[in-house]
């Protein structure tokens, strides 16, 4: 009976010591903190709980990584260059357009009397930059400022405002100021610098100087306000318009847009008309030459005068390599069409503009019809 209790004490000790020895050095580490145990999801838990949100900071899982980062990214920073504060990208407007910081200048100076400085900085505008939507109204305005001592450049540069610019009112604007111009330089006895002073030589007449300076005889009369060609007299002084190579150079312009046909002297705008122009869209479109001028032009066997005849009072043929039987003509009859689609494809204006048109312009004369 003792054998029996003794190894029952025994066996009680070993396991009691085993125990114990796994409680002394089993454990987790001094200091170390317990595992929690995550609670089990429930039903009310959003799935999207289970995923990281795009914008949440990524998880750090090991002890001092979060450190190491944000330590390398200090490096970095410290050693890439300065960070440039982002720009938006300017609008077209907001961009400076040298072209307009040169006109801008110009009027500045003006405004304060010097007027050197403001001639300069608006001619380099029209030099510079010609294609600039600035240049025309700086031609315009140095046009103004040089008008009253240089009647010859400003009317150039009017001319040059006129071509270019796409405002109706400074259009308008350059041609009343081009009319008044030109009414002292070109349309009078005044010498200009597009006209020679010739003097009359023995045998010649009207005629023949006219052919020589490709100017209608009759624009040499009304020019001098001769009103007899037969009295003009050996030695005689006369205003007759020349140009670059010599002789007088003309060129219409007809623009189905506005109904308008704008004669140019020498390149230079000299005069502007009202027109009416083809039904149907009948005018053609085209470089023409004027091949015939005409008094008192028969109609399909209509006589000048008969009530039936549309012509007018004149007639100028046009011709290309593509078209024929078109021409300018007057409207003695329905001088209100002016601005209309209404002829059969002719070119026609008023009968007191056809008048003066005929008498400047030469046989040989370049008619561009545009659209």
């Amino acid at each position: 009976m003792r054998d029996v209790i003794a190894v029952i004490l025994i066996a009680v000790l070993i396991v009691g010591g085993y125990f114990g020895y796994r409680a002394i050095f089993s454990g987790e580490e001094a200091g170390a903190e317990p595992v929690a145990t995550p609670s089990p999801l429930t039903d009310e838990t959003p799935s999207s709980a289970l995923e990281a949100s795009p914008s949440s900071p990524q998880v750090i899982e090991e002890p001092g990584q979060a450190q190491q980062v944000a330590l390398t990214q200090a490096e970095q920073a410290a050693a890439a260059p300065p960070a440039q504060p982002e720009q938006a990208a300017p609008s077209p407007t907001a961009q400076e357009d040298p072209a307009q910081k040169l006109f801008e200048q110009g009027r500045l100076l003006y405004s304060q009397n010097n007027v050197q400085g403001a001639a300069d900085s608006l001619n380099a505008v029209i030099s510079k930059y010609p294609e600039s939507p600035y240049s025309a109204p700086a031609a315009a305005t140095l046009a103004g400022i040089t008008v009253n001592t240089d009647k010859w450049s400003a009317r150039n540069l009017y001319s040059f405002a006129f071509d270019r610019t796409e405002d109706a009112k400074l259009k308008e604007e350059c041609r009343k100021a081009l009319d008044q111009l030109n009414s002292d330089l070109v349309f009078s006895a005044t010498p200009s610098k597009d006209s020679e002073s010739y003097q009359v030589q023995p045998g010649d007449v009207l005629t023949t100087i006219a052919a020589k300076y490709n100017c209608p005889y009759k624009f040499i009369m009304q020019i001098n306000n001769i009103e007899d060609a037969r009295k003009v007299r050996v030695g005689d002084r006369i205003k007759v318009l020349t140009g670059p190579k010599g002789k007088m150079e003309m060129r219409i312009v007809v623009d189905k847009s506005d109904f308008t046909l704008t004669v140019y002297l020498n390149n230079y705008y000299l005069k502007q008309y009202k027109v009416s122009l083809g039904r149907s869209d009948k005018t053609p479109v085209g470089t023409f030459t004027v091949t015939e001028r005409v008094e008192k032009p028969e109609w399909r066997g209509l006589k000048h005068g008969d009530p039936k005849n549309i012509l007018g009072d004149y007639w100028l043929t046009l011709r290309s390599d593509k078209f024929t039987g078109l021409g300018i003509h007057g409207t003695k009859n329905e001088p209100d069409t002016m601005g209309k689609n209404v002829s059969k494809g002719c070119i026609r204006i008023s009968n007191d503009d056809i008048k003066e048109l005929y008498i400047m312009i030469p046989v040989g004369t370049q008619v561009i019809i545009q659209e």
